[in-house]
């Protein structure tokens, strides 16, 4: 049976963790593209934030007509259920998710969950940069207008699609166990997080099994 993969990307409005602003989709199956999706998201509060809109140009007037997330989440939860889902830097992208579940009651899908940024930093820890441009560089990978979210969500497809082929992976279940770091695990009731980039190496030795929970402060890292 083939694995179902969705990557997914983010951009926020603002500095409140609710306030996500676009979400591109890739979704995956036998590692080939089988769908996007992308749209731009009205947030509760249409705050201008320079450093954010320097990032990705987005601006409060262009989301004043654009659906809210409780009208998108409808139409693309079928592709985080069931699924093995990754973002470049799935803790931070996953937190802000996480607070717009909360904010607007919305249940959380059954998923699994990987990393790109987390399998970069275990297949190379010897890289100074690990920002999707970077490796998307050291990969021969194009990015083409970075900062949207779609785009990103293609470029963290590639990655994946490289870092699996460089090790000889078909299967990123297969990847995650033969290298002794666990799959998050996301239900409608509770979170197994994915282990820290920071202390993969370490999971991966076996020192410790030291994971990471989707609370606290939120940082926007891309």
């Amino acid at each position: 049976m083939s694995e179902k993969i969705t990557i997914f990307d983010i951009e926020e409005l603002n500095n409140d963790p609710v306030s996500v602003c676009s979400i591109g989709i890739v979704v995956l199956e036998d590692m080939k593209v089988k769908e996007t999706f992308y749209s731009l998201i009205r947030p509760p509060k249409l705050t201008f934030d320079p450093y954010r809109y320097k990032v990705h140009k987005i601006r409060p007037q262009d989301l004043k007509k654009e659906p809210t997330f409780p009208e998108i989440w409808p139409k693309i939860s079928k592709y985080f259920e069931n699924s093995i889902v990754i973002s470049h830097d799935i803790q931070s992208d996953l937190n802000h998710l996480l607070a717009v579940f909360r904010r607007f009651r919305i249940r959380k899908p059954t998923c699994y969950l990987s990393c790109t940024l987390v399998l970069a930093k275990l297949f190379h820890p010897e890289l100074q940069k690990y920002g999707l441009g970077s490796l998307c560089d050291f990969y021969s990978v194009d990015l083409e207008n970075a900062h949207n979210a779609l785009a990103d969500s293609l470029a963290c497809a590639e990655l994946l699609k490289k870092m699996m082929e460089e090790h000889h992976y078909t299967s990123l279940k297969e990847l995650h166990e033969k290298e002794n770091v666990p799959l998050g695990r996301m239900t409608s009731s509770s979170i197994e997080p994915l282990v820290s980039s920071d202390k993969v190496q370490e999971v991966k030795m076996g020192i410790q099994k030291e994971t990471v929970a989707f609370t606290g402060k939120l940082a926007h890292t891309k």
